[in-house]
């Protein structure tokens, strides 16, 4: 079974609720890793962060979809249960349940407007325009992941580009921009002096001295190559 997208969780995580009663997210999350026949491993898939599984941020979108048309209610942080109208909903027997299914709900769709406003400007000549998010894809990814992806590819592209400008600079720039590297990782401490940049003639291919530590008892001689 692979991993559902958070649209595909929401009928399992209503249906759930409906049987087990109120349950803290996480047990949501077991249970329907459990309802759908999830493997260890995916399970265990984690997001580009590494701060938590990508089910638990599935499940957890989800959850707050189901909040927003009503069909979940959370008494208390991080504890749900299935309200009145998510009964209502189910006995339906609804084959599945996304966005376009909660937009038959005033509230959810009220939801969908707060968030339209609060993402999108307009710019002088009048045209809307997003104010630097991505655009989300519901067939696959939860917003969370969506924002993840697009962080990382941004991260990869700016140490590309810092990559690129650090070889094409001078020897003298990146002798220097070495022995600042060395005093940011503790070095010598926060002192200016802590660095004394050599890279001149005679000095034996010596491109920097740096204190290993405050007092300058303990010299580093440094040599930096590209």
């Amino acid at each position: 079974m692979a991993l559902p997208t958070y649209e595909e969780a929401m009928l399992p995580v209503l249906q759930v609720l409906h049987r087990d009663g109120p349950r803290h997210r996480r047990e949501i999350v077991t249970a329907v890793a459990d309802a759908i026949g999830l493997s260890e491993e995916e399970r265990q898939q984690m997001l580009p962060s590494g701060k938590a599984t990508v089910i638990l941020s599935r499940i957890g979108w989800a959850l707050a979809y189901l909040k927003q048309a009503k069909l979940v209610e959370s008494p208390k942080r991080g504890m749900y249960k299935i309200s009145n109208r998510g009964v209502s909903v189910l006995a339906e027997k609804p084959t599945k349940i996304d966005s376009d299914y909660l937009s038959r709900f005033p509230e959810f769709v009220e939801f969908l407007q707060r968030t339209r406003v609060s993402t999108v400007g307009v710019s002088e000549g009048g045209q809307a325009f997003s104010q630097g998010l991505p655009m989300v894809s519901t067939d696959q990814a939860a917003p969370e992941e969506a924002l993840e992806a697009a962080y990382a590819r941004l991260r990869t592209g700016l140490e590309e580009d810092l990559l690129d400008s650090v070889k094409s600079a001078s020897p003298a720039f990146f002798e220097q921009l070495v022995i600042d590297l060395l005093v940011k990782m503790g070095y010598g401490g926060s002192r200016p002096e802590a660095a004394r940049a050599v890279g001149r003639a005679g000095d034996g291919g010596i491109d920097g001295i740096i204190d290993e530590d405050r007092l300058g008892l303990d010299v580093i001689y440094v040599q930096a190559k590209r």
